[in-house]
């Protein structure tokens, strides 16, 4: 497979709302910041996208796109060394992700 959909640590086990990152497009200045509360970030950018034909042209397909998904770490509920995923009854859960859209 291509690409990454591979989930990155962010340092972040204390649950801070924390800026993690951004992506920017140079040509266009169009960049989008993220800051999460979460402690990892999924980041998928797209292999497996199907291509659609819109209006009988092909469109989107392999790499048309990015995810970043915040998140916990994957099979932490099996990982007593990750952050608890537990949710006990009467617990909230509450966690925060911002993505800020902007133009440079």
């Amino acid at each position: 497979m291509e690409g990454y959909d591979d989930n990155y640590v962010l340092d972040n086990e204390n649950g801070d709302l924390k800026y993690i990152g951004c992506l920017k497009e140079t040509k266009s200045g169009r960049k989008v910041e993220v800051l999460t509360t979460q402690p990892g970030m999924q980041v998928y950018t797209g292999f497996w996208n199907p291509e659609l034909e819109i209006k009988g042209k092909k469109r989107f397909g392999s790499f048309s796109g990015i995810a970043l998904e915040t998140q916990h770490y994957p099979d932490s509920v099996n990982k007593p060394e990750f952050p608890t995923t537990l949710l006990k009854p009467g617990e909230i859960y509450n966690e925060k992700t911002i993505y800020k859209f902007i133009t440079e």
